[in-house]
């Protein structure tokens, strides 16, 4: 997926080339096995703009595969939450197989609790629910931040889009009937 980042369950053995960034997901009963289009649209999008030294929030964490592949291709942290505890347990699980659980904080903890700020902020959530969490989510990024959001179907792109006016669309990528938006801060 994208340039670097192989995927697979940790249970299938795996040929990887040197410059591979290899993640073994077992998704269990969270979202994010890294076979449905929104994931991987994600996956993209943090392959091509994470370069290292980012602290990541990563809204509605599933499995924790977006963190792990942030931290994995070099942020120094990620802050995931979900709303459900069977996904923050998969996620401290999956990134304790990827050797990376020094680096992720999973919780239950509402958005609106997260103290912080972020350079990149991820959401892969339906759009039905990303619509009425603009403000919630510009609050917790970062000066020249990213926001990546996934869970968009097209025919509701436009729709989304008008949601987050307040932001510039940086990258627009689509697959199947989905689509993932890269937004950033007007004039940033």
């Amino acid at each position: 997926i994208g340039e670097r980042i192989l995927l697979h369950p940790s249970w299938e053995p795996v040929e990887a080339r040197a410059e591979d960034i290899v993640i073994n997901i077992d998704p269990e009963n969270a979202f994010g096995s890294g076979d449905h289009e929104t994931t991987r649209l994600v996956l993209r999008l943090l392959d091509a703009h994470v370069k290292g030294g980012e602290r990541v929030l990563d809204v509605g964490c599933g499995s924790g595969i977006l963190s792990i592949a942030a931290l994995k291709l070099g942020a120094t942290s990620s802050t995931a939450v979900d709303i459900e505890e069977e996904a923050v347990e998969v996620s401290h699980r999956n990134a304790k197989l990827n050797g990376v659980g020094e680096g992720l904080e999973a919780s239950t903890t509402p958005l609106e609790a997260i103290e912080g700020r972020y350079e990149v902020v991820l959401a892969n959530i339906e759009t039905r629910v990303l619509v009425h969490m603009p403000d919630a989510l510009a609050a917790r990024m970062a000066p020249g931040a990213v926001l990546i959001l996934s869970g968009i179907l097209r025919t509701e792109r436009d729709a989304l889009l008008r949601a987050y006016a307040s932001m510039e669309l940086g990258e627009l990528l689509e697959e199947g009937e989905w689509c993932a938006c890269l937004l950033r801060q007007k004039g940033s």
